[in-house]
């Protein structure tokens, strides 16, 4: 999966948005590992698949008839390595009267597949 680099996110910003800066959020840090801790803490397949069914039947043989369901069942859950939309907060560069409207932080959706800027809020 392919994510935009603040650089490119910076570069984006310059052509699609003059006048206006990324704003650093303190939190995108601890965001950025949260995958690693949330496969950390999730258990193995094996202990998961150990429960059982009211009848009897392990958790396996319980989910077997759906892998058979048809087109949908491995597609569905293939990853796919497409390009992730963003959304970043920026703010103007000279913003003269800090609780002016205009100067206030806004929120910009970058497209991930096309590195524009595809919405605005704020």
């Amino acid at each position: 999966m392919s994510r935009l680099s603040e650089d490119e996110i910076k570069e984006i910003l310059q052509r699609d948005a003059p006048g206006f800066s990324l704003v650093r959020v303190r939190h995108a840090e601890a965001a950025a590992d949260a995958p690693a801790r949330a496969e950390a803490q999730t258990p193995e397949t094996e202990v998961v698949t150990q429960g059982r069914s009211p009848d009897g039947r392990g958790a396996t043989e319980v989910a077997a008839p759906m892998e058979d369901a048809g087109e949908g069942g491995a597609a569905a859950t293939a990853e796919v390595d497409e390009p992730h939309d963003v959304i970043v907060a920026i703010r103007p560069d000279d913003a003269s009267d800090p609780a002016d409207a205009s100067a206030q932080t806004k929120a910009v959706v970058i497209s991930g597949e096309t590195r524009r800027i595809i919405g605005y809020q704020g």
